[in-house]
């Protein structure tokens, strides 16, 4: 399943990709039309000052392959289409074919390299192929380099987004159990027979997958405008390839570690502008596990069971 080195064609791009597409294919038509192309959007634009250059080397490749354009010449000269031995229509498709190619290796290595598109491509097969697993999330705060606060989770994740959550918390245990509806309950290992219900919207619900489901991960992944391979790690005994990614290019770096056996992230770490940094990582994994039963994410209210709703949709 280890995808690492594909570069797809259905790759997911950036919007900056996407820009820098069109940037290149309106430069093509402008050189068709024997009209000048426009840089400025180039140069106004917030992309690194590395990629503009690589942009620029681009255009310059495209004005080389189109100066290399028989017939202006020849034509002054009076050379006819039978002459030249080659029609000029010919010419044309052969410079369009260039022009493509120039277009298809100067852009693949800027577009489909450092950005890590293809890292995003084999993470978003692996999740397709993921029915269910469970492990271990933890999560540790550093400030100064020191761990200032520290949980650990025991994540069993289902079809349809279900999970089920067991956090240790000052000493006793809180569950959460999401069956893909629209309501969340919470248990307490120190209230015997109680329950809250909880109403999940999309707001709340994407909050819980952000801490703990690996689908967020990828998600924060494909939002990247930078991506790069950083080298291999060990990581409890597992290979990974670590990557360092951004949002924009004043925004700090964060890292990713991906499993080289699955293609599936099992840590990341997120840096705050003051040096502060947030990691969680995924351990004892196990994928696709038959012994995983739907019933782990249905709860059962008997007659005797506490209820407290959090808020008056839980009740509806």
């Amino acid at each position: 399943m280890n995808s690492k080195d594909s570069n797809s064609p259905n790759d997911k791009k950036s919007f900056q990709d996407k820009q820098k597409e069109e940037w290149v294919s309106q430069w093509i038509d402008d050189l068709n039309r024997e009209e000048k192309p426009g840089e400025e959007a180039v140069e106004n634009s917030n992309i690194p000052e590395d990629e503009k250059r690589e942009l620029y080397e681009v255009l310059d490749t495209l004005r080389r392959v189109k100066s290399l354009r028989p017939g202006e010449q020849e034509e002054k000269e009076g050379v006819s289409d039978k002459e030249k031995g080659f029609p000029w229509r010919k010419r044309r498709w052969i410079l369009a074919v260039a022009l493509i190619l120039v277009l298809v290796t100067s852009l693949s290595p800027m577009l489909t390299g450092n950005n890590g598109s293809s890292v995003v491509h084999a993470m978003e097969e692996a999740l397709e192929h993921l029915r269910n697993y469970k492990g271990t999330v933890s999560f540790t705060m550093e400030i100064n380099d020191q761990a200032m606060q520290e949980s650990i989770t025991e994540l069993t994740v289902g079809e349809n987004q279900a999970f089920r959550t067991v956090t240790q918390v000052a000493g006793r245990e809180i569950t959460r159990i999401y069956p893909g509806e629209d309501r969340m309950y919470t248990l307490y290992s120190d209230r015997e027979n109680y329950v809250e219900i909880s109403h999940v919207g999309e707001e709340s619900l994407s909050f819980y997958q952000e801490i703990f489901l690996m689908e967020s991960i990828l998600e924060e992944i494909q939002e990247a405008v930078e991506i790069t391979e950083i080298g291999q790690e060990t990581l409890h005994g597992i290979e990974t390839t670590k990557y360092q990614y951004r949002y924009h290019e004043d925004a700090p770096y964060h890292e990713l570690w991906v499993d080289e056996s699955t293609d599936l992230p099992i840590k990341v770490a997120h840096h705050s502008e003051h040096g502060d940094r947030s990691v969680r990582t995924m351990e004892n994994l196990e994928l696709n596990a038959s012994e995983i039963s739907e019933d782990l994410f249905i709860y059962e209210i008997s007659e005797d069971t506490e209820i407290h709703y959090t808020s008056p949709e839980a009740e509806e």
